[in-house]
């Protein structure tokens, strides 16, 4: 495999600590992560699902073999760290170019204490002490929305949706959230229906798009079915108070 492109050295994005991204950042942003995209295309799309299967580690570079094999787990955790440039001297010149080029183009980010997480997951903690609240994801997503949906997965959506939430409700209802390789569109699903967001989900494999829109099909069904069993359990439960009334 012949040498590979690299990507041009950027400006570093501003630290964790530093103010809210302002739409032209963003922009910035996004122009990198577009051109990383491109640039790296062939360790992008790579599943980690099939690293064995895929021989992706024959894929790599020979020099990027060399030192990621002599290298101790200390220094494989310090090129991870995107926070900081990597302190250890014994990487090729293209594999730290591959790493400034990820760190440039990384939004800046802070991390949620897990008190708080689990908080705003539960909804506001009124049920955090619930029995089973924290061992059985699918619990917190509506019924109709467990469909297909494995343990996993559930708590992936239903960790992340709300704080997804938090962040874009305060920005109005106009702005629309977009779920790249979003899979089968279980965590737009839920924002879309728990939180009323607007979202668009989008994946390159044509499988899962076909299989998340039928999903979103039974999930409609599911969803009328239970508000035309809401809708007579309420009327049905109307009858029965007007009947107690009028005997009395």
């Amino acid at each position: 495999m012949g040498p590979r492109p690299l990507l041009p050295m950027f400006t570093p994005a501003p630290a964790p600590g530093d103010p809210g991204v302002t739409p032209e950042l963003a922009a910035v942003l996004v122009e990198r992560q577009l051109a990383l995209l491109k640039t790296y295309r062939w360790l992008v799309d790579v599943r980690t699902a099939n690293f064995y299967t895929d021989r992706v580690w024959e894929r790599l570079p020979s020099s990027w073999r060399e030192a990621l094999d002599a290298s101790t787990l200390d220094e494989l955790a310090d090129l991870a760290d995107l926070a900081r440039a990597p302190r250890a001297s014994c990487w090729p010149l293209s594999l730290l170019a591959f790493n400034a080029a990820c760190r440039a183009a990384s939004l800046p980010r802070t991390h949620a204490e897990m008190d708080t997480a689990a908080r705003i997951r539960v909804g506001g903690g009124e049920r955090g002490g619930a029995k089973g609240a924290g061992t059985r994801p699918l619990a917190l997503l509506p019924p109709a929305l467990r469909y297909g949906v494995r343990p996993k997965k559930a708590h992936e959506v239903s960790s992340l949706a709300p704080i997804i939430a938090q962040l874009v409700l305060p920005l109005g209802v106009k702005h629309l959230v977009v779920d790249l390789g979003a899979g089968q569109g279980h965590l737009s699903t839920l924002l879309s229906r728990k939180y009323g967001l607007r979202c668009v989900a989008l994946d390159a494999d044509a499988e899962l798009v076909q299989t998340g829109r039928a999903r979103a099909h039974t999930t409609q069904k599911m969803l009328d079915r239970a508000e035309r069993s809401d809708g007579a359990r309420a009327t049905a439960a109307g009858v029965r108070s007007g009947g107690a009334g009028g005997a009395v």
